[in-house]
């Protein structure tokens, strides 16, 4: 069984457009999980008035191990969700699969 949980944003400028999650709050949420028998599988943000792609700031902030889902939102409608997986060597994005059940 999967669930969603909301990470605390820490970016320190531009929060409206910049998310950042804190890797002590990931540590701490991955060791809750290890002793449930459950993990991490991805991480979710949304693009306001911009594509569900990857911007750099994406792939800089990015781990390779992990699904990340964009929510395109234009005009506060939200238009497209993708999913995307980083290349082992963090240079680019390639698209991952997306089941909603």
């Amino acid at each position: 069984m999967a669930s969603l949980r909301r990470a605390t944003n820490v970016a320190e400028t531009n929060r409206e457009r910049r998310y950042v999650i804190d890797p002590r709050e990931t540590l701490a949420v991955e060791k809750e999980l290890s002793g449930q028998g459950h993990e991490i599988l991805g991480f979710y943000h949304s693009h306001p008035n911009h594509p569900a792609v990857p911007s750099e700031f994406d792939r800089s902030h990015a781990w390779p191990w992990y699904s990340y889902v964009i929510l395109s939102i234009v005009d506060r409608t939200p238009a497209e969700l993708r999913a995307w997986v980083l290349d082992g060597d963090k240079a680019t994005f390639s698209p991952d699969s997306l089941s909603i059940e």
